[in-house]
């Protein structure tokens, strides 16, 4: 008797044990695949290949002005320059001709390889600050009374402060041109943004040279005017 219940233990102990098993290889089974990734999501560690956009920038500070602005680093940066070196770009001289009190902080240059065949052939991007401007003065250096631009398009807020801009641009028998003026007024201050892109007007005889696309290349330099930020100057 005792040895027939001890074989019922037994197999009650090995059903029971049969039991819970299936029970948990069913709850797994149900369980999996919501551990399982989905056959189109990305890995976590996807984007972590590419490397920051921030790492890609330049920071210029220049405190005597209160300004920074972040640019790309292969961008050429000329806080001075030199009427012989500088051929299509305004100088000090230039600016303060054409605007009294008018002062050229900097000028970033687009490198002259930056778009290989194509037919870019220059770009750059000045900035200007004038302590002598009126706010009403500023703003007419975007579109003078006597000139034949169409007038300030748009409004942009840059750094707490609010920009006017307009568009323009040019096309002669060797070259064809598109820029684009910033004026902004804050705390007795005319800030000035000038850009600029220019291409060959024909692409020649080489199959390889496609024309340049003026407008996409003037954006790098609209986010360099994006990124400025202002703060007390230094006195």
């Amino acid at each position: 008797m005792l040895h027939t219940n001890r074989l019922l233990s037994l197999s009650l102990t090995l059903i029971l044990s049969a039991l819970w098993l299936s029970a948990c290889n069913s709850t797994q089974a149900r369980l999996a695949p919501a551990h399982r990734p989905s056959p189109t999501a990305k890995p976590a560690h996807a984007f972590s290949r590419q490397p920051p956009y921030e790492g890609a920038l330049s920071l210029y500070n220049n405190p005597d002005y209160g300004i920074s602005l972040r640019y790309p680093r292969n961008y050429l940066l000329d806080e001075e320059l030199d009427p012989d070196d500088s051929p299509g770009l305004m100088t000090q001289h230039d600016w303060e001709s054409q605007q009294p009190g008018a002062i050229l902080v900097a000028t970033l240059r687009i490198p002259d390889d930056a778009y290989p065949n194509t037919t870019f052939a220059a770009g750059h991007l000045q900035f200007v600050v004038n302590p002598s401007a009126t706010a009403a003065a500023c703003r007419s250096f975007i579109a003078p009374p006597d000139s034949d631009w169409p007038g300030a398009t748009d409004q942009i807020t840059l750094g707490g402060v609010p920009f006017f801009w307009c568009d323009r641009g040019s096309v002669s028998n060797e070259s064809v041109s598109a820029a684009r003026d910033y004026a902004g007024f804050s705390s007795g201050v005319c800030y000035q943004f000038t850009l600029e892109v220019s291409s060959s007007s024909a692409p020649g005889s080489d199959p390889q040279i496609v024309p340049a696309d003026l407008p996409k290349l003037l954006r790098p330099l609209e986010k360099i005017v994006s990124s400025l930020q202002l703060h007390p100057p230094r006195d």
